[in-house]
């Protein structure tokens, strides 16, 4: 049985050879199973910023391309 993730991005913003997107995940588990996942597929990735809020968890991650 596969893991499927399904992850909500709220925003998104290519600049400069870098994309940001804001994720909104359930949980800090959520999170960091979609940041360990980028970092197998060999993506740059570092996150931004990072809060709690009543829907779940802000995210904001950097992609370096």
């Amino acid at each position: 049985q596969s893991l499927k993730l399904t992850t909500k991005i709220i925003e998104a913003d290519y600049i400069d050879q870098r994309l940001t997107i804001k994720c909104l995940f359930k949980n800090d588990a959520e999170e960091s199973i979609f940041i360990n996942q980028q970092n197998r597929l060999n993506y740059s990735v570092s996150i931004k910023d990072s809060e709690s809020s009543p829907l779940g968890k802000i995210t904001t991650i950097n992609y370096d391309l």
